[in-house]
């Protein structure tokens, strides 16, 4: 615990809560501090009796396009607005969390505020849910990042690809609001 009493990122990872072995897998790919809050928020929700799971971490712009796809072009209900090259998931600075009951995904709407409660609590992310346009419920990512236009730029600029996202990292994440040393805590309720 910090000096205000605060669990540090190694102490929730540390902490007993239930991890699937999906969950890893899934944020593989994606920037490592995004990696390290996701399981703050998994494990600060277990604290808590719920249980989350990653459900999605990088996507890849065709993956991307066919969710886009979803309610326009294909039956189904429109889950995205944005296109290939046009989400935070196609730069792996973004990942979906679903709540579980009782060993199925969970849709309840309550259920999702918490995870916006968990985010903040964490530090570093953005939520989602907490967006005017298109309430995204499940989405967090890194906070104060540029634009999806200016990521694409980077991302095209270096080759596309693994050495894109890597372009992206280096140029756009502020590598000391995710340093190890100022790791945030998931803050107590």
């Amino acid at each position: 615990f910090t000096s205000s009493g605060e669990l540090t990122i190694t102490q929730v990872k540390e902490a007993e809560a239930p991890a699937a072995p999906d969950d890893q897998p899934r944020l593989a790919g994606v920037h490592p501090a995004l990696a390290d809050r996701a399981m703050a928020i998994i494990a600060a929700a277990a604290a808590e009796g719920f249980t989350l799971r990653v459900s999605q971490g990088v996507r890849t712009f065709a993956e991307q396009d066919a969710l886009y796809a979803q309610g326009r072009t294909v039956r189904g209900k429109r889950v995205t607005n944005a296109r290939g090259g046009q989400s935070m998931h196609n730069f792996g600075l973004a990942c979906d969390l679903v709540a579980v009951v009782d060993g199925k995904v969970s849709w309840d709407p309550a259920l999702y505020q918490r995870i916006g409660g968990w985010a903040d609590r964490v530090g570093g992310l953005e939520w989602g849910g907490s967006w005017t346009k298109f309430k995204d419920l499940p989405h967090v990512q890194l906070a104060g990042l540029p634009s999806t236009s200016t990521l694409l730029t980077s991302y095209n600029n270096a080759g596309k690809g693994r050495e894109g996202i890597a372009a992206v990292w280096a140029h756009h994440v502020k590598a000391s609001a995710y340093r190890a040393s100022s790791s945030p805590v998931v803050k107590p309720t």
